[in-house]
């Protein structure tokens, strides 16, 4: 990750291996046939798993990619509109946990 410290890395990848885990154990589920509240349990989990990592590099994104991005004077609103833009899509999925089923599944075919 461009502009972080080994340390920032670290609890990132650390982060990505629980997710990964948590991932393998749906996989497992799902071939032992495991209830389906089960599995969505376990993908709240990853779901959660992957929204701290969000906030966790979003947060670094607003620190240093962005302040980055707007020295480059010659292309600066241009980069602050990507930048915005970034983050929002990022917030879309953040900052809306009571999504309904309809609706979750609605943001779903509109991304594709």
């Amino acid at each position: 990750m461009k502009n972080s410290n080994p340390l920032q890395n670290r609890e990132i990848l650390s982060r990505l291996k629980v997710a990964k885990g948590h991932v393998a154990a749906v996989m497992n589920m799902i071939e032992e046939d495991k209830s389906c509240e089960e599995i969505l349990l376990q993908l709240d989990a990853i779901r959660a798993s992957m929204l701290k990592i969000s906030v966790f590099v979003a947060q670094h994104y607003a620190e240093t990619c962005l302040l980055d991005a707007l020295d480059n004077g010659d292309k600066r609103r241009e980069n602050l509109n990507k930048s915005i833009e970034t983050l929002m899509r990022v917030n879309q999925y953040c900052c809306q946990p009571n999504l309904s089923f309809s609706e979750a599944s609605a943001t779903l075919q509109a991304s594709k």
